[in-house]
């Protein structure tokens, strides 16, 4: 199996929900977490059981969709569902065939199914029908990007500049509430199973760089390089 689900999940960040894995072969080539050998999925837990879903043959994005859908359906529906702690939808077929299982699932007790993606730029929102999807992000011009075309975004920082709402380069962000440590759990807070309500309120989720986070922080620093200073003319 390439996809798998779990009823309650050990993930001390999740706090107990419901959640899917798949193998990195589902998300786009470009996500530069992906090609800097950065994702938080290579290392600790997570890695264990990207290796044990990983494939030794390339398969098509949309088998993997239909393995994870079908594997959401075995789901009883009881806790909230976070679609991919590891692997993505990076095409609409396969974004449609999770979306629907996970339509299917938040119909039997009317919990919340979000996500995350980087495949916001090819990948049209409605093929996420019903689900909370955030676009993830590693800059401002990013954020704005994926805002025009109908998501809520997520923005990667290497540090906050404040636990409060702040702005970053006019993007009003809102620090991850566990990462602050003003939750104990995405269980506890909620925020990013609530696309509209974030839509509705200018709010762009900010996230610190975990995992392989020297590798991250170099990826996020040559995407963000920081503007030279004009040298002061000495001409009179």
């Amino acid at each position: 199996m390439q996809a798998i689900a779990v009823e309650n999940s050990n993930n001390k960040k999740l706090g107990g929900m419901s959640t899917t894995y798949a193998s990195l072969q589902t998300c786009p080539k470009d996500c530069p977490f992906l090609k800097s050998k950065s994702c938080y999925a290579m290392m600790g837990p997570c890695a264990v059981t990207k290796d044990r879903i990983g494939a030794k043959r390339a398969n098509s994005k949309l088998s993997i969709a239909k393995q994870e859908a079908r594997a959401i359906d075995t789901l009883s529906g009881r806790w909230p569902l976070r679609i991919h702690t590891i692997g993505d939808c990076s095409t609409a077929a396969a974004a449609r065939t999770v979306a629907k299982a996970a339509k299917r699932f938040m119909a039997k007790h009317n919990e919340a199914a979000y996500t995350y993606t980087h495949a916001w730029r090819t990948v049209p929102r409605s093929a996420w029908g019903k689900v909370s999807v955030l676009a993830s992000c590693e800059t401002v011009t990013e954020v704005r990007a994926a805002k025009a075309k109908g998501y809520a975004a997520t923005l990667v920082l290497e540090k906050f500049a404040s636990d409060s709402v702040h702005f970053v380069n006019g993007v009003r962000v809102m620090p991850c509430l566990k990462q602050t440590g003003r939750s104990r759990s995405c269980l506890d807070c909620g925020l990013c199973m609530k696309e509209a309500s974030l839509k509705k309120a200018g709010l762009t989720i900010g996230f610190k760089v975990h995992g392989p986070s020297v590798k991250a922080a170099m990826m996020l620093a040559a995407k963000n390089p920081v503007p030279k200073t004009p040298k002061a003319s000495t001409t009179l």
